[in-house]
């Protein structure tokens, strides 16, 4: 019983510490100390790695994930069963890499099973990026992307060399403990220090200057469809307005903030087109749109190019979100199980974007590509790497992330994004209905940011790459790399002990 009771205790202080390592804590270097007590619990233990890992996620995810049940688009009874099938689901689909370890564990030497854990850590993490559920929040990396001194690292590996830095640190951190020899200690050091000297291997040869207005609406999320349209018009018109002087190339608009059928209500477009033509400025703005396909009709949650009429008026081309919130925009596995379009929780239940195309916008310096992921879609490497394959020289975040006013998701959200620009090399800008709004260099550092949950709008004046190049961070060949050792590693191991044997 106080074996449990201790093992118990140490898996909890790991969920705690790695949770609270998490920004907008200012504690952002626990998490190379965060899993020695679990890495502790594991080499120890002769029962099952699975209930370990259970019981870690679990804790972990209750901590981690709590802004969830602070929804305010839903009732509160929703929200927090919201939270906590989300804390389930994520538990157990995360607690698999734990069944894998064991698995692994029994195949081969025991002493190497943690050593393999390590290597399928940020793999597992990859894996679960991917598809209608992946979510690419709650990874190793989160912790360390506050911490800009790694940002060179970040660009050549990813967020996925990210979470392996560390948890490697963790790993040699463990052996130190166990044995006090200094090897250990100095290969801990090393790793945490050696990264900060790279450098950020995507500035780009050539750049031309945009100047980009970003509007921050701050207006109540639910009451901007209860209300007129015209009175969350009025404000987004108004803000635009008080930085025209400052001669932006164009605005960008949040998420929605034209909260009606942009392409179906014609009297509410051309309301909107002319206050545009009195601009003289292009507009990227979010808003609802919805195609008919036979006798279906699909809704998507969509993006905008706006031009004044002279230029061409409201672009035909549009950009429809592409990874919809899992319950909250569309029931996922629809395609395999038709019944789940049947359950309804009060999602929106949109489609995803039929074009991974970028929008196409007029500056005074020629047009450039401008690619538009929508809310949460920032957090996913692979959307900004879909933009990239067709030369953007932007990333343009139009979001609203004013249903969690007050929680730790709203810093979260823009740190995440922050690592696609490290990613595939072109600066960023951010527009939040209640914030955080503001740009961020090709380097992946925050160049200006606009104050919460305040009516705001600034011009940035922002280089943009002729020529935009990939970094070798935007590809998943850590993730790709650790599954090769793994294998070769396995099938070499195992080759060894039937030699043995023999």
């Amino acid at each position: 019983m106080k074996s449990f009771i201790k093992e118990f205790a140490f898996i909890f202080l790991s969920a705690t510490m790695f949770a609270f390592s998490h920004p907008p804590n200012p504690l952002g270097w626990m998490v190379f100390i965060a899993f020695v007590p679990l890495f502790f619990v594991l080499e120890r233990t002769k029962k099952s790695w699975f209930w370990y890992g259970l019981l870690f996620f679990l804790f972990y995810y209750l901590l981690s994930v709590r802004w969830i049940a602070s929804n305010t688009g839903t009732t509160k009874e929703l929200a927090f069963l919201s939270y906590l099938i989300t804390t389930l689901f994520l538990t157990l689909r995360s607690s698999i890499l734990f069944l894998l370890g064991q698995f692994l564990k029994k195949l081969i030497d025991e002493r190497y099973a943690l050593f393999f854990l390590l290597l399928l850590w940020p793999v597992w993490e990859w894996v679960c990026s991917l598809g209608e559920t992946g979510f690419p929040w709650t990874i190793v990396a989160l912790s360390i992307l506050p911490l800009e001194i790694y940002n060179g690292y970040l660009s050549v590996t990813g967020i996925w060399g990210a979470s392996a830095l560390a948890l490697w640190i963790n790993y040699f951190l463990l052996r130190f403990f166990q044995s006090f020899q200094p090897n250990w200690l100095f290969a801990a050091l090393a790793l945490l220090i050696l990264p900060v000297l790279i450098p950020v291997f995507n500035n780009p040869s050539e750049t031309i200057s945009i100047r980009v207005g970003v509007v921050q609406q701050n207006i109540d999320p639910a009451g901007k469809w209860a209300d007129d349209p015209v009175v969350s018009l009025n404000r987004v018109y108004e803000l635009s307005k008080s930085v025209l002087l400052k001669n932006p190339d164009f605005f960008v608009w949040p998420e929605t903030a034209v909260p009606f059928h942009l392409m179906a209500r014609h009297h509410h477009r051309e309301r909107v087109q002319k206050f545009i033509d009195s601009l003289q400025v292009s507009v990227i703005t979010g808003a609802q749109h919805f195609i008919r396909v036979n006798d279906e009709i699909r809704l998507y949650n969509a993006v905008f190019c706006i031009r004044p009429s002279n230029l061409g008026g409201v672009d035909s081309q549009f950009y429809a979100k592409r990874k919809l919130v899992p319950g909250g925009e569309r029931m996922p596995f629809q395609a395999f199980l038709p019944f789940m379009s049947k359950i309804k929780l009060g999602q929106a239940e949109f489609s995803e974007g039929p074009t991974e195309l970028p929008l196409k916008v007029p500056t005074k310096k020629g047009t450039i590509a401008v690619g538009t992921p929508v809310c949460y879609e920032s957090i996913f490497p692979d959307i900004s790497i879909m933009f990239a394959k067709h030369q953007v020289q932007l990333l343009a975040n139009v979001t609203n992330d004013g249903w969690y006013d007050g929680t730790i998701e709203k810093t979260q959200h823009a740190e995440l994004f922050k690592a696609r620009a490290l990613e595939i090399g072109v600066p960023l800008v951010r527009s939040a209905n209640t914030g955080i709004s503001g740009w961020i260099n090709a380097k992946g550092k925050w160049e200006s940011l606009m104050v919460e949950q305040k009516p705001s709008a600034d011009v940035y004046e922002i280089p943009v790459p002729k020529r935009p190049h990939r970094s070798i961070g935007s590809y998943p060949w850590l993730p790709l790399f650790s599954i090769l050792i793994v294998l070769s590693l396995v099938i070499w191991i195992t080759k060894t002990k039937n030699i043995n044997k023999q």
